[in-house]
């Protein structure tokens, strides 16, 4: 969990606390791009997703700590920013079991619960809540998803993320909630983070080992790029707390791209041929696309030509590619 608290050179916009839970690859490019926005300074707390006894104390102690600093009294002109909270996190995935995500919804209810302790307690402070939530998940298998298209989970996965949006906008704690539904995230390549196909076809060719790929060659998903995300994100979280209608959208590129596709965007920015090796599982085959009439009108995602060549460039200097394979 990352705690993001308005420093000196805080300005009136600035957020007063930020509570990001998950540190993962949305949860970082969220923490960094808050950091340069709303000079905001950030303290890593942790708090243990897995099978143990340490997950309570921790949330313990995180609550204890933003009580402290709130009861201590931030600048006025900053607690007209708000205290924010965004929901990131969690290890749960596609082939998730109901155990496992059984156990991150009991989680995920339990800093709910804090979370709304908080806000009643500093009611003085106006209080969002932000979910990133999972459109592949929700929309699996639909093509050209559309403002009334309805969700139809399929897997436990699925129904997890539903079923954290629920309790969202059941929560009477927040004057505004706002989920956003991701398509398939990709970014830098990074170590302790996920990798998706296409910062995984950079890496594998760039070192020229073959890939395995689960699904077909036209296989089509919608694929946002990370600082997108975090760009949109964040400028929701400066623009304050204040009350409103709550938002449920869709951040997707609009553009619907098949393995083919990237693969010959990947080859070309790299200039080397990637060695391919496709597991024809129908269970992650369906093809997956976005209208673009379901996107804010203010998201503005990017050519995923260009950032795969800034994930190369990244690697490359970094030397990434090289790291936890």
């Amino acid at each position: 969990m990352i705690l993001l608290t308005a420093n000196h050179s805080a300005t009136s916009r600035s957020p007063c606390a930020v509570l990001l839970f998950g540190a993962g690859m949305v949860g970082s490019a969220i923490s960094t791009q808050l950091q340069q926005s709303g000079s905001l300074d950030s303290t890593f707390m942790p708090l243990d997703w897995g099978p143990t006894d340490l997950f309570a104390g921790q949330l313990m102690a995180i609550e204890a700590r933003l009580t402290e600093f709130l009861s201590e009294g931030p600048p006025a002109s900053n607690r007209a920013g708000g205290l924010h909270f965004v929901w990131c996190a969690g290890q749960a995935g596609f082939y998730s079991t109901e155990e496992q995500v059984s156990r991150e919804l009991n989680r995920y209810q339990d800093v709910l619960q804090t979370i709304e302790r908080i806000v009643d307690r500093f009611p003085d402070i106006p209080a969002k809540m932000i979910l990133i939530s999972s459109a592949g998940g929700l929309f699996e298998g639909q093509r050209g998803v559309t403002v009334d298209s309805i969700p139809a989970p399929s897997r436990p996965y699925s129904r997890l993320k539903l079923a954290q949006e629920e309790l969202l906008l059941g929560s009477r704690a927040f004057p505004k909630k706002e989920i956003y539904r991701l398509t398939s995230v990709y970014g830098y390549i990074r170590t302790h983070q996920r990798r998706g196909l296409i910062p995984t076809l950079v890496a594998n060719g760039l070192c020229q080992r073959p890939c395995q790929i689960t699904g077909y060659s036209t296989t089509i998903r919608d694929y946002v790029w990370i600082e997108d995300v975090a760009e949109y994100v964040s400028r929701t979280v400066m623009s304050g707390a204040s009350a409103g209608q709550d938002r449920v959208e869709i951040l997707a590129s609009g553009k619907p791209s098949s393995i083919l596709e990237i693969r010959q965007i990947v080859e070309n920015t790299i200039s080397r041929s990637l060695s391919l090796h496709y597991s024809l599982d129908a269970a992650n085959g369906d093809a997956m696309s976005f209208d673009a009439g379901v996107l804010p009108e203010d998201w503005h995602p990017s050519e995923l030509s260009t950032n795969v060549r800034k994930i190369a460039i990244d690697a490359l200097h970094r030397q990434t590619l090289f790291l936890g394979l």
